[in-house]
């Protein structure tokens, strides 16, 4: 009995240590997107996109992979000054696959006009990364109200 509980513990502490670690890597990426995002590096922003992903805002549009990079493309020329965060809320992992939940936090200028006018966003997404020879890749992203 007593070395059944120690294979249940080892387990237990194996998955716990795997699961920090998929954390970690997880919001490494995401950290690397904030750094990539708030610099206007819009490759940089692309590369850690499947060439497959797809992203679906509240109201239903959908923007593939290369609409994606027409919008970041405008943002680029119309955001200055730009702060971002993401908090991980939530991991559920599949083989090679991650679904995140997160928080998106914002702030920075947008140009309306001549001015620069300071805004901020705070969004929800529910996203979906698979671990490639190059590393975790966003395949899907999925705007939500509230987890």
């Amino acid at each position: 009995m007593r070395k059944f509980m120690l294979t249940v513990l080892a387990v237990c502490l194996a998955a716990c240590a795997s699961a920090s670690t998929l954390r970690q890597q997880i919001e490494a990426v995401y950290a690397k997107f904030c750094k990539y995002a708030v610099s206007g590096n819009v490759d940089g922003v692309m590369s850690l996109m499947d060439p497959s992903f797809h992203q679906v805002g509240m109201n239903g549009d959908v923007m593939n992979c290369d609409q994606m990079r027409k919008t970041w493309e405008t943002m680029k020329a119309t955001v200055k000054d730009a702060k971002a965060r993401v908090v991980v809320n939530e991991l559920h992992a599949y083989g090679d696959e991650v679904s995140a939940w997160v928080t998106v936090f914002v702030d920075f200028k947008m140009k309306q006009g001549t001015k620069w006018v300071q805004t901020s966003y705070k969004g929800k997404y529910v996203e979906c990364l698979r671990k490639t020879a190059e590393g975790w890749k966003f395949i899907h992203s999925n705007e939500v109200r509230e987890f």
